[in-house]
């Protein structure tokens, strides 16, 4: 194996990690899937919208990839927090299962925005 597929294997096994320990502790299966919705979403609009803003702004498309993944994952993270709160999404006994799955989700995604950018 390169050193690139241990990274990426590393951020796979570090966000599934703090996801479930966000699971556990928040009392919910509800707020990882909510992270792991918004990284994907986050992850297809940068990747679609790289392009574009790039070309407005005169950056380069990896640096815009950049800026929109960081600036949309931030906005999911917040508003998936929120969704939480209100609906505060448990299925009790599954719930650390239910975390690692969606954590290997959104440790998923971030690395392949990693390895896009």
């Amino acid at each position: 194996m390169q050193w690139i597929d241990w990274m990426t294997l590393a951020i796979v096994i570090i966000v599934t990690a703090i996801e479930i320990i966000r699971g556990t502790r928040a009392g919910g299966m509800g707020l990882p899937l909510f992270d792991a919705a918004g990284v994907v979403v986050a992850a297809l609009a940068a990747t679609n919208l790289s392009g574009p803003v790039a070309q407005a702004l005169g950056l380069q498309k990896s640096l815009a990839m950049l800026g929109i993944f960081v600036l949309l994952t931030a906005g999911a993270f917040i508003l998936g927090y929120w969704l939480f709160g209100l609906t505060g999404w448990s299925l009790q006994v599954f719930n650390g299962i239910l975390s690692f799955v969606f954590g290997v989700v959104t440790g998923w995604a971030i690395a392949h925005m990693v390895l896009r950018i």
